[in-house]
């Protein structure tokens, strides 16, 4: 299959006025649930905008694709974002929300379909998109177009479809993942002895499943777990990243800090009288800094750096995705 083989099936409608955003407001009218995704430019070199918005009317099969250097202020589809419902499904939704929350809208009603994979399909190698999307409804997301510079007006049409087919994709994994966390819901009306009942039964059919294989199991755990480790501590001693057939390893170093009390008496004498203690807390600093508005950036102006420690950040191609 080639890397654009799988076609949207949606019919998708590109925005760029101010005008037509209308268009969207009103197709959602109704829906129960909206799936979102965003592109954006600038993240190299750390001056991020958002590119482009992505909205699926799942109801009608329809994306609407925002050309959001086109159109500057979303207004016509605030409502839409900030109300409850429909509710709003992202992948990963803090992404979406920090890119939103760029433009002065905070979603509610989000659904994230992450943390839902990783809780319902814990035995994936990994949950990102591509993979959950791979696993969960048989379908191969091409990533090449990903990183592919969406400042380019008109985009290509691999960037359309790319771009078309994440938020359709998205609606499917949404949709699977519902079914499946609606099988786990215990009914209001189940009694204690119901409740006991289910229990016996799920235990005795787990342990029905895994007593040939606990074992086997039990070791692929544990060699998972120091192959990781054994993984981790060469990168940390200047193995150079891994990008290849078996997928992506690489090291990211995450630096704790902490609040240092005198540096909040310097920087920021107006409200040191109300957060400094025998320790300033991390959140009520901040919560006091919106209140006086202070730009939440300062906040690196008082922190000390108290440790940094290593994260691995895995993604591993299974056998039959290779």
């Amino acid at each position: 299959m080639s890397s654009y083989a799988l076609q949207p099936l949606w019919d998708i409608i590109w925005i760029d006025t101010f005008e037509g955003l209308a268009q969207i407001a009103e197709a959602a009218h109704g829906e129960a649930y909206l799936p979102i995704d965003t592109e954006t430019v600038g993240w190299q070199s750390g001056n991020e905008q958002l590119a482009l918005l992505q909205i699926g009317i799942p109801s009608r099969k329809l994306v609407f694709l925002v050309d959001c250097l086109a159109v500057q202020s979303l207004d016509p589809i605030r409502e839409v974002l900030v109300g409850v419902a429909p509710a709003k499904v992202a992948h990963n939704a803090s992404f979406e929300d920090r890119q939103l929350g760029s433009r002065g809208i905070k979603m509610k009603g989000l659904r994230d379909t992450l943390p839902m994979a990783r809780t319902l399909r814990p035995d994936l190698p990994n949950h990102q998109l591509k993979t959950v999307a791979f696993h969960v409804v048989g379908k191969t997301i091409s990533k090449e177009a990903q990183t592919s510079d969406w400042s380019l007006r008109p985009l290509s049409r691999e960037q359309l479809q790319y771009a078309a087919l994440d938020v359709e994709i998205l609606a499917e994994v949404y949709e699977s993942l519902m079914t499946l966390e609606q099988k786990l819901l215990i009914s209001t009306d189940a009694t204690v002895e119901d409740i006991m009942k289910e229990l016996a039964e799920v235990t005795d059919e787990r342990f029905s499943l895994l007593k040939d294989i606990a074992p086997t199991l039990a070791f692929i755990e544990q060699r998972t777990e120091k192959l990781k480790a054994a993984l981790k501590e060469r990168l940390e001693h200047g193995a150079p990243p891994y990008d290849g057939l078996y997928g992506e390893a690489s090291i990211k170093a995450i630096t704790q800090t902490e609040v240092n009390t005198e540096k909040v008496k310097e920087a920021f004498p107006e409200i040191a009288p109300l957060v400094v203690a025998e320790k300033v807390e991390r959140k009520r600093l901040l919560d006091v800094m919106k209140e006086y508005g202070i730009d939440k950036k300062r906040l690196d102006e008082v922190l000390d750096p108290k440790d940094t420690y290593y994260r691995l950040m895995l993604e591993i191609v299974m056998l039959e995705e290779r």
